[in-house]
């Protein structure tokens, strides 16, 4: 929900008292373009994968914000400029896609924004957009004589994504990547002209490629246009958020399971809790003041509170519950054996998951905790279990000599293993899971 707070002022100062004002083209037309909706603005997304990511997040959840304000967004996937690819903020040139893969991957996000920009009492729809139908028909003369004529080689040269490009002789910069501002520049002047758009959002790095499209539009004679970026989400020791040890925190949940994105978030700072909140949440501003100052922050609730809002709005209520129903299994001390067929297909691509033939219920437990890397050697495992740091099935075990069958399984197939606080695996008996031998 709006807080009332937000409600009373305009979409302009809802931006900036959450800090999502980096840079703007002017101030005071971007304010007035805001505070009178509705204002059709756009924002773009290069398909580089079947998946937006979590660091795609602030240019969604300021989208949804702007619409809920009553503005009109427009998303735009580059089913063209992405197969180009977009040299801003990169320090060596993208490897090409195939025009089909590209396709497939357009044809995803914009499935995928699609669901994330939806609002259950907004009129219309937003409206997603692929710039391949107006990029791809352009032939190369088209392109040179209506494009090409109005970029001055100097001031494309100016530009600092350029420029650090052509000072650093191991990268340097190919036309193609020379000529990604010229196409999101048209990208701009067709939405203008086409869809009476206005305004342009993106992240810092695309200052040089939207303030290009702006002077484009005027030297084509189109409609004052504005241009807003949003600032760099970054912990303190300078990493993009979105990013982790094993890659992208992808939105897709076949990519990243939801239990895996809420860990991600769980474990942000409390340096950047905080912002992060503000950014991508429609928490209130009394709320997060109060989560900020709470006298017992190990208890982490501020980052509970971010985890449980941000999975909720990528992957739906129903996905949240599971995960908490997951994670109350894991940690809370919750009965295993209350978890359902869709939270035991979540658990298992959250932690470590041996599948067994049902043949080896026989096998000591020890032997068991070894396979299943939570013990280093039997020895280890039967001093593990003699200290009680086991727990099977929410069940601590205190034989050494005892094989799997002591421990009942939870729907016939699971049983959950567990050393200590944290360190979990997961053992599935089942003789259909288990690959046949080769002959």
């Amino acid at each position: 929900m709006v807080s009332s707070s937000e409600a009373e002022c305009d979409a302009f100062a809802q931006l900036e008292t959450r800090g999502l004002v980096a840079q703007v083209t002017d101030r005071e037309a971007v304010r007035t373009l805001l505070e009178r909706p509705p204002t059709t603005f756009y924002v773009g997304f290069d398909p580089t994968a079947d998946s937006l990511h979590v660091g795609h997040l602030l240019p969604l959840v300021t989208m949804r914000r702007l619409r809920r304000a009553g503005h009109r967004p427009i998303a735009v996937i580059g089913g063209a400029t992405g197969l180009i690819g977009d040299p801003s903020g990169r320090s060596q040139e993208r490897v090409l896609h195939d025009a089909a893969t590209v396709r497939a991957w357009s044809e995803a996000l914009r499935a995928q924004i699609g669901r994330l920009l939806a609002v259950d009492d907004a009129p219309e729809a937003p409206l997603l957009l692929d710039n391949a139908e107006w990029i791809v028909p352009l032939s190369a003369v088209d392109f040179l004589r209506d494009i090409g004529k109005h970029f001055p080689l100097g001031a494309m040269l100016a530009k600092e994504t350029i420029r650090t490009r052509l000072d650093d002789p191991d990268a340097g910069l190919s036309y193609t990547e020379f000529s990604y501002l010229l196409l999101q520049s048209y990208d701009f002047y067709h939405l203008a002209v086409r869809h009476g758009c206005r305004l342009q959002i993106g992240g810092s790095d695309q200052w040089g490629n939207m303030t290009a499209g702006i002077d484009f539009i005027r030297r084509r004679g189109g409609p004052a246009c504005q241009a807003l970026t949003l600032p760099l989400l970054a912990d303190a020791s300078g990493r993009k958020f979105g990013k982790s040890e094993g890659g992208a925190v992808w939105l897709d949940p076949e990519r990243t399971s939801p239990y895996a994105f809420h860990q991600y978030l769980l474990n942000v700072g409390d340096a950047e809790v905080g912002r992060l909140l503000r950014s991508l949440t429609f928490v209130t501003e009394e709320e997060i003041t109060a989560l900020e100052t709470d006298p017992y922050p190990e208890a982490r609730r501020a980052q509970e509170r971010l985890a449980d809002e941000i999975t909720a709005f990528v992957h739906g209520e129903g996905a949240l519950g599971q995960v908490g129903r997951v994670r109350a299994a894991l940690f809370g001390g919750a009965d295993p054996g209350a978890l359902g067929p869709d939270d035991w297909a979540l658990l298992g691509r959250s932690v470590p998951t041996l599948r067994c033939p049902r043949s080896e219920r026989a096998s000591p437990l020890v032997a068991l905790l070894v396979e299943a890397s939570l013990s280093s050697s039997r020895a280890r495992a039967r001093e593990d279990i003699a200290s009680g740091a086991v727990v099977a099935n929410g069940r601590p075990l205190t034989d050494a000599r005892a094989t799997a069958e002591v421990v009942p399984l939870v729907q016939e197939r699971y049983l959950l293993l567990r050393r200590g606080k944290k360190t979990h695996a997961l053992l599935v008996f089942d003789d259909r899971a288990v690959e046949p031998p080769s002959s």
